[in-house]
């Protein structure tokens, strides 16, 4: 009778359990394009015959999703386990990046555009080089007239902005193409005294994966992660660097993240969160038998941003003119240090 009712019981807790839903999620992988700006502001020496220039450089990187790579796929069901309850939360950015697994916390990486960073500024003075010899005497500038007409008796200011994809190596010239006044840059340019701005973009260079591991067991149910690289940007100005900036971008290669499979007995956690970029910032595996072991890393160039609301905005916005104006004055007293106010 006992063995007949244990049986009965048996058979009503398997018919009873509840089942996860055989549903694979997805998910794609990122990629990064790169913003720059320079701003270039040019001021005549005092005797009209040379240009002095100065400059301010910024960079912004924001991370999309690369739908041209296909997606990553993850069944749950394989995360299941017939005598135990499981649980999987899963949470993606709007464009279908991965964002976290199991998420307890709010994490980083909420913004699409990573807050710009101001890499430098530089000087560089234009003029002749002392040679020994007679002195010729040396004719204003044409420059200098335009100069004097377009900025009322203040430095003009050209500004260069480029976008593109850091996987791309090489020099980047920044030309009438990226500048905010071609009818300006193209008077100042004409003669070749205006000095040349671009950037140059050095060969990604792969960074260590933050969660290495061996497989177990081919049953192991694994997590498509995206490999990180560093690419080295230098703005430079007549070919010569002035400033040096360093991005992470996601790479072509990928590697495993294994997720535990549910236990018969004892309790079991994992949980994930990424950059925009898809590098891990922070992973945990844990269980009731021991202490959970979390580990946790960030960059500055993963540094979560909260959308800027309407303040910030404007506090951007002043920042950046004020930055033009303290340029101006920077430059107007390299062009003529006697009257520098």
């Amino acid at each position: 009778m006992r063995c007949g009712l244990a049986i009965i019981v048996g058979s009503m807790l398997l018919c009873g359990c509840a089942g996860t839903p055989d549903v694979t999620l997805t998910y794609y992988p990122a990629k990064a394009t790169v913003t720059v700006t320079v701003n270039q502001t040019v001021e005549c020496s005092a005797d009209q015959t040379s240009l002095i220039s100065t400059y301010a450089t910024t960079l912004s990187t924001a991370y999309t999703a690369d739908y041209s790579k296909g997606h990553y796929a993850l069944a749950i069901k394989k995360i299941d386990g017939s005598f135990a309850d499981s649980d999987i939360t899963m949470n993606w950015f709007d464009d279908g990046r991965l964002k976290s697994i199991n998420q307890t916390t709010t994490g980083q990486g909420e913004a699409i555009v990573k807050a710009a960073i101001s890499v430098g500024v530089a000087a560089a003075l234009g003029g002749s080089e002392s040679t020994g010899k007679p002195v010729v005497e040396m004719k204003p500038l044409a420059e200098c007239e335009v100069i004097k007409a377009r900025g009322n008796g203040k430095p003009v200011t050209l500004i260069f902005t480029k976008v593109f994809d850091p996987q791309t190596s090489g020099p980047l010239p920044l030309t009438d193409k990226e500048v905010n006044d071609r009818g300006l840059y193209d008077k100042l340019s004409a003669n070749g005294k205006l000095p040349a701005v671009g950037i140059a973009v050095y060969p990604a260079v792969k960074v260590l994966e933050r969660a290495l591991f061996t497989p177990a067991s081919p049953d192991d149910v694994t997590l498509t992660l995206t490999k990180m690289k560093s690419v080295q940007i230098d703005f430079t100005v007549s070919g010569a660097a002035i400033a040096t900036s360093y991005v992470t971008v996601p790479g072509t290669e990928t590697y495993p993240l294994p997720i535990p499979k549910a236990a018969l007995f004892g309790k079991q956690n994992f949980a994930l969160t990424l950059s925009e970029a898809g590098a891990v910032l922070s992973v945990e595996y844990g269980k009731s038998s021991g202490t959970a072991s979390v580990l946790n890393a960030a960059t500055a160039a993963a540094t979560a941003a909260a959308p800027e609301s309407a303040s910030s905005q404007l506090a951007q916005t002043k920042a950046e003119a004020d930055l033009i104006v303290q340029q101006q004055r920077l430059t107007k007293c390299l062009a003529d240090p006697a009257n520098c106010q």
